[in-house]
């Protein structure tokens, strides 16, 4: 059953969930908490080097997590329809300092020129997607501010 085949799936990992034709260049599995600070740094610069404001959507989840896999279809199709956002999986198994603030799976981050901007919990398809289009709207429609120093960071997650 089900159970079994998440019990499958956990052993092979996340990033081997994802077959390589599905992967997209704006989409990479992070597994530690370094390298998961390493690859929103590496969001920023790739951005920057652009001059673009950079966007980061970040799934907090695991392999054994039913949510999570049920979400994985949403968020491929979110990386084609939204190449100017980086996603990064980060598979929470071997993360410790990166998941404070972080009760359950699957939690979402979005953060902009690297700092965090909204923290969410859902199982929903939909929610996840209006996050990303809320802030992906509010990056364009304010492009000539710059949101790195904005007020509205969040520090405490908020669930839906």
């Amino acid at each position: 059953g089900l159970l079994g085949l998440g019990w499958i799936l956990g052993k092979v990992g996340i990033r081997d969930r994802i077959h390589s034709e599905h992967l997209q260049e704006n989409l990479v599995v992070a597994y530690t908490d370094k390298g998961l600070e390493s690859e929103v740094s590496n969001s920023m610069l790739k951005r920057q080097q652009r001059n673009e404001n950079s966007m980061t959507f970040v799934e907090y989840s695991s392999p054994f997590c039913h949510s999570c896999l049920s979400l994985l279809p949403s968020l491929m199709g979110m990386t084609k329809k939204n190449r100017e956002v980086d996603f990064i999986l980060a598979d929470i198994n071997d993360m410790k300092s990166s998941l404070r603030g972080i009760n359950k799976i699957p939690t979402f981050d979005i953060r902009i020129n690297g700092r965090l901007v909204d923290r969410f919990l859902t199982e929903s398809a939909q929610s996840m997607q209006a996050h990303l289009w809320l802030w992906n709207f509010k990056l364009k429609t304010n492009a000539q501010e710059n949101l790195a120093n904005t007020n509205t960071i969040i520090d405490s997650p908020n669930s839906n």
